[in-house]
C-alpha cells in the first residue's frame, strides 16, 4: 500500500470520518482538510533523500542523543551529590540512639510535641512514610506530609522529624491520614 493511502487512513480517523465519506472535509472556518493533509504529506511522499542527506540526518540525530545523555548524566550526578549532602545533614541532626536505629532499621522514632509517638520510615521515600504509633507500637495511621518532590529524601525526613518534635499540631493538620476518623479525633480541641 502506498504511503499516502496509509496516512490517509490516519487523517480520516483523526477528523472522525471514514475513507468512503472523505471527498472534501471543510471546517466551519473554511479549511479544506483533505487539501491540508495532502499538502502536509506531499513532501514525505515525493522526497527522495540522498545518501549524504541521510548520513547527515543520522549524524545529527546521534549528536542530539549524545547531548541528551550528557544532560541526563549531569543531572543524575547533581542529584546524587544533593542526596549525599542531605543524608549527611540528616544524620548530623539525629541523636546517637536515633542514628543507630536509622542504620539498623532505616527508620527513626520520634516523640511529638504533644507526646504522641511516630515512626518515620526512611527507606520508603518521603510520601506516606510517617506512621502514628499506639501504646504497643502498633500503627494507628499512616501519614503523608512532605515538602516538594524535588527535595532529596533525607531533607524531607529531617523536616518531618523536626516538625513533629516542635509543632506536632501543624504536622497533623497538614498531613493526609490513612485513618480519617483518627485525624478528626486528633484535631478536635481537647
Amino acid at each position: 500500500m502506498p504511503f499516502s493511502m496509509q496516512t490517509q487512513g490516519i487523517w480520516n480517523n483523526w477528523v472522525g470520518t471514514n475513507e468512503i465519506d472523505v471527498v472534501e472535509t471543510t471546517t466551519a472556518a473554511g479549511f479544506n482538510g483533505n487539501r491540508i493533509w495532502n499538502t502536509w504529506i506531499q513532501d514525505v511522499n515525493q522526497r527522495q533523500w540522498t545518501r549524504e542527506e541521510m548520513e547527515q540526518m543520522q549524524a545529527a540525530n546521534a549528536a542530539a542523543a549524545r547531548e541528551r545523555e550528557l544532560r541526563f548524566a549531569t543531572a543524575r550526578e547533581a542529584e546524587s551529590k544533593a542526596i549525599a549532602r542531605a543524608l549527611e545533614l540528616f544524620l548530623h541532626v539525629l541523636r546517637p540512639d536515633e542514628r543507630e536505629t536509622y542504620e539498623k532499621e532505616q527508620c527513626v522514632y520520634v516523640r511529638g510535641s504533644r507526646g504522641r509517638r511516630y515512626r518515620i520510615r526512611c527507606g520508603r521515600g518521603q510520601s506516606h512514610n510517617v506512621e502514628l504509633l499506639g501504646d504497643k507500637n502498633e500503627v494507628l495511621s499512616t501519614l503523608c506530609a512532605h515538602p516538594g518532590e524535588r527535595v532529596p529524601g533525607p531533607d524531607a525526613w529531617m523536616v518531618q522529624k523536626l516538625t513533629i518534635e516542635h509543632d506536632e499540631d501543624h504536622f497533623t493538620n497538614k498531613a493526609n491520614f490513612s485513618n480519617h476518623d483518627l485525624k478528626r479525633r486528633l484535631l478536635l480541641p481537647a
